[in-house]
């Protein structure tokens, strides 16, 4: 029984190794720097010249701002598609996979005839947003710090126009209770969810209403 789970394990991590590149690097969403690392790793994972209408990046943890995964969506052939690439030590890039039948329609597509090649996203937005999320919750109130962002989404309107929509994760202290922000259960991490119109305003849609 040992000797047929040590084997699965082993296939397991050999199919991981084959299918990754790349991916041992850490990347941070609020890093200069590191950006450019990120950017040029899914340049080479999901190719350049690929055109896509949207990319979500997700992060590892809360508080970390630490990318973990990418996932881009796009229309090819007249049916659309997702694919994801997760970083690790066994980094693995998912083959493209036809998103559910049930969005394959019409409706679907006609909200989606912008696109982008990956090569020419300009990954600088997403550090720009983050500190203008920031000032605008230190701007409200000064009740939180170490902040970080978190699942970062770039969007692509059909006047191929770029807007995003991400969170932004800040801490109180002792865990106090607070008018701003969704507390993250059993912690002192609270969320703030911003994203940007078509002229690129940005503006908090959760979270400093208080």
């Amino acid at each position: 029984m040992k000797t047929t789970i040590l084997i699965v394990y082993t296939f397991l991590l050999l199919c991981l190794q084959s299918c990754g590149s790349s991916g041992s690097d850490t990347y941070h969403l609020n890093n200069a720097e590191e950006l450019k690392g990120l950017k040029t790793n899914l340049i080479e994972q999901f190719g350049g010249d690929r055109a896509i209408h949207g990319m979500s990046l997700t992060t590892k943890d809360h508080l970390t701002s630490e990318f973990e995964m990418a996932t881009i969506t796009f229309l090819e052939n007249n049916k659309a598609y997702s694919q994801s690439f997760i970083t690790g030590t066994y980094g693995m890039k998912m083959e493209p996979t036809a998103i559910q039948d049930a969005f394959q329609n019409e409706s679907y597509f006609k909200d989606r005839q912008g696109k982008v090649m990956v090569k020419d996203i300009d990954f600088n937005i997403i550090l720009e947003n983050y500190n203008k999320a920031i000032k605008m919750i230190e701007g409200t109130t000064d009740e939180f710090s170490n902040f970080h962002v978190k699942d970062f989404n770039i969007n692509v309107s059909n006047e191929n126009k770029i807007t995003v929509k991400f969170i932004i994760e800040g801490e109180k202290p002792n865990g106090e209770t607070t008018y701003y922000g969704d507390r993250v259960r059993n912690t002192n991490t609270f969320q703030f969810e911003f994203e940007t119109d078509k002229d690129n305003v940005l503006k908090c849609t959760e979270g400093l209403e208080g």
